[in-house]
């Protein structure tokens, strides 16, 4: 995606903006039967500075870009799941007990996700996920297939989300044995990780044609509402190192052709299926991907580090504004600083991760204390969540990734006359308070501002907040005021 922005000079000063953009290298003649197409672009231009132009974007983007659900926009997800159980890696630990398990635990608490989540390692890996290639669910796990813990959703009316990794095929894996016609291998011994993982070619129509057929009985099966694909390593080298004399840049097109394909056929064979688009955190949000997807797992970095989440929820909320973040903490240290891993999800997380989609890290056996924190949380998020998607984005702070900023930021939806404002003390932040000036305000206009956490309710005039609007908070600390006017 690319934002033009130029102002207007005289015709001395300024002739022309000039913007390419395309396949980073293509030369190449067609085959019979074979198309190539061009890079989806799509410009904005715009005047009255950068609030204007961000929240044009977001309304085109939610209202043109953004996929639906079952027709409808997509609305805020509350994301549960099982990670690491039994202490093995990502989601090797799966099973349909311990699965139906959870879900009937976390109900029993009172909390019921919108998303259920199984990510890699459902299928034979022998407890290493990366090993790609074997799509069916792991017989020692799931020995009735996973349509049993599809089913259990189904009927608690909770989405069921499965992850896949198509296009990397790991030596040794059943893909790589029985079809070895359908991959391209990395052809130099420089770099020993390369060689032992193959590229999928969607570019060849039987290989894509058996990949549809495949995943979407999985699909089927299963009663997955959401499908997930991720795609950790390069695509790159297994196209350079299959390229024939003049046929630059062909397979790159062909395969990308491939892809949109194999996203379409299962859209279309499945009414209501939507995407989650991963590619190892955010590295494939292309307008025609993200036409078809969206980027719950915008990022492999900082899930628990707040002022590296403030930064880049800055930039997603412009840009790509359907997205989910992780309410975790890795402010261990006992000064506030942060390191992997550390304290209990808590009320502070849940501030540091208002976005539309959730991913709440209580696990299902947690303590009755975390249920209630979660329970309530869980309504102010949503309240919040709703106004991200319906209401236009103001931030208010500048972002840094320093601990030592309070972050703020404003939504509104001014159509319905109500929206929110949220600062954040963070945890290294020495300023005990911090004063803001709504960036969108309404003169004349009386305001109910009211915090859920604490029961406080404020009545203001527009000229009292024009004054400056002032947050005193303790370090690592959050208040958010829902206003109507």
């Amino acid at each position: 995606t690319w934002r033009l922005e130029a102002k207007l000079l005289s015709a001395g000063d300024f002739d022309e903006t000039r913007v390419t953009v395309g396949q980073a290298a293509f030369r190449s003649y067609l085959k019979p039967g074979e198309t190539v197409r061009t890079p989806r672009l799509t410009m904005q231009a715009f005047t009255d500075g950068d609030d204007r132009g961000r929240n044009l974007w977001r309304s085109f983007y939610i209202d043109h870009i953004l996929p639906r659900e079952d027709g409808h926009p997509l609305e805020p997800k509350l994301v549960l799941h099982t990670w690491m159980i039994d202490g093995l890696p990502e989601f090797c630990g799966v099973t349909e007990e311990n699965q139906l398990k959870a879900i009937d635990t976390y109900l029993a608490g009172g909390l019921k996700p919108d998303i259920w989540w199984i990510d890699a390692g459902w299928y034979p890996c022998n407890n290493d996920w990366p090993t790609t290639g074997n799509w069916y669910p792991n017989p020692d796990h799931f020995p009735n297939g996973m349509g049993p813990v599809g089913e259990k959703l189904q009927k608690e009316g909770i989405d069921f989300l499965v992850w896949f990794e198509p296009e990397r095929v790991r030596r040794g894996s059943d893909l790589w044995n029985q079809h070895p016609e359908w991959l391209l291998h990395y052809l130099r011994d420089d770099n020993p990780w390369l060689a032992d993982n193959a590229l999928f070619d969607l570019g060849n129509p039987a290989a894509c044609d058996w990949l549809i057929d495949t995943i979407d009985k999985i699909i089927k099966d299963s009663h997955i509402k959401i499908y997930r694909q991720d795609f950790n390593f390069p695509p790159a080298p297994y196209w350079a190192h299959n390229t024939q004399p003049d046929r630059e840049g062909i397979l790159e097109n062909l395969h990308i052709q491939g892809y949109y394909r194999y996203w379409d056929t299962l859209i279309e064979r499945n009414p209501g299926l939507w995407m989650d688009s991963c590619a190892s955190g955010g590295r494939r949000n292309d307008l025609e991907t993200m036409r078809r997807a969206v980027p719950l797992h915008y990022t492999d970095v900082g899930y628990g580090h707040h002022p590296i989440k403030q930064k880049q929820h800055r930039e997603m909320f412009e840009w790509i504004p359907y997205f989910r973040a992780h309410n975790m903490n890795w402010d261990n240290a006992e000064d506030g600083t942060y390191v992997n891993g550390g304290r209990p999800t808590d009320r502070f997380a849940f501030h540091c991760a208002l976005t539309p989609a959730l991913t709440s890290m209580f696990t299902y056996d947690d303590t009755e204390e975390n249920f209630e924190i979660g329970r309530e949380m869980d309504e102010i998020w949503r309240e919040a969540a709703e106004l991200e998607l319906s209401g236009d984005y103001y931030p208010i702070s500048e972002c840094r990734c320093d601990a030592h900023d309070w972050y703020a930021m404003q939504f509104e939806n001014t159509a319905e006359r109500r929206g929110f404002v949220q600062a954040i003390r963070n945890t290294l932040a020495e300023d005990e308070s911090y004063t803001l000036t709504l960036p969108c305000l309404h003169e004349g206009a009386t305001y109910t501002l009211t915090d859920r956490e604490s029961g406080e309710v404020l009545t203001l005039h527009s000229s009292e907040l024009a004054a400056g609007f002032t947050f005193t908070l303790p370090k690592r600390t959050g208040r958010i005021y829902f206003y109507k006017f």
